[in-house]
């Protein structure tokens, strides 16, 4: 079960008080989508996992929050556009305008996570090539952000399943194959190698669909390394 409630919250950067809703307490169901999704009941929080400021149109997973910088950023014509850019949902769009701030604020892997959450928005809406170009920038500053020194979870083998499934999501196929075969030796989880086996035979068929971690189950051998059909 969910519980909500509505908050006031004052615009950090003009200052506007406003009402949004908050979660109090939620559950999960089921097993996650392989990029981590919840599934129900948690899977329907995600629209007030980020704040609009109606006035200004600042994006923030809390809009009170402190934020020297978000008010520069919030004025530019690239922020701006993507406010009210018609080709995605107003949700996806609010998501990517939090990943602009958080790319401003150099916090790689919060900006992967509005990507990942953007695309997560544009799935509900059936918005395919906008959940693939999501996808594809969570990816690339995915890996920024391990390069920097910090991933986006500190659980090891998890970034690699969220990068490859990312990857596969977006069409980059012989990529995320890549990504596996290059790292498989770097996992030691028995549930994360079960997950890149099963991108394996996803990458195989160029299934772009989204798939659970509940289809692992009692279906891979951990080694070695599923081999590509010939």
């Amino acid at each position: 079960m969910t519980t909500m409630r509505q908050e006031s919250f004052t615009c950090a950067v003009c200052g506007t008080a406003a009402e949004f809703w908050h979660v109090g307490s939620t559950n999960t169901l089921a097993l996650p989508d392989l990029d981590t999704r919840p599934a129900e009941m948690m899977r329907s929080t995600l629209p007030i996992q980020v704040q609009r400021c109606p006035k200004c149109g600042y994006c923030a997973t809390q809009v009170s929050a402190p934020n020297d910088r978000a008010a520069a950023v919030v004025a530019t014509e690239e922020y701006q556009s993507q406010l009210t850019d018609a080709h995605y949902p107003e949700l996806a769009n609010s998501f990517r305008c939090q990943a602009l701030i958080e790319q401003d604020r150099d916090d790689l892997a919060a900006a992967t996570w509005a990507f990942i959450h953007a695309a997560w928005a544009c799935d509900d809406a059936h918005n395919d090539p906008q959940a693939a170009d999501c996808r594809t920038r969570a990816a690339g500053l995915l890996v920024k952000a391990e390069q920097k020194g910090t991933p986006i979870t500190d659980q090891p083998g998890v970034n690699l399943a969220i990068l490859t499934d990312l990857l596969r999501r977006s069409g980059q196929f012989d990529r995320a194959r890549s990504e596996i075969e290059t790292r498989w030796n770097t996992v030691f989880d028995y549930t994360i190698k079960n997950i890149l086996a099963l991108q394996v035979g996803l990458i195989e068929e160029k299934d772009t669909r989204r798939h659970t971690v509940e289809e692992t189950e009692d279906q891979y051998i951990y080694n070695p390394l599923p081999k590509t059909k010939n």
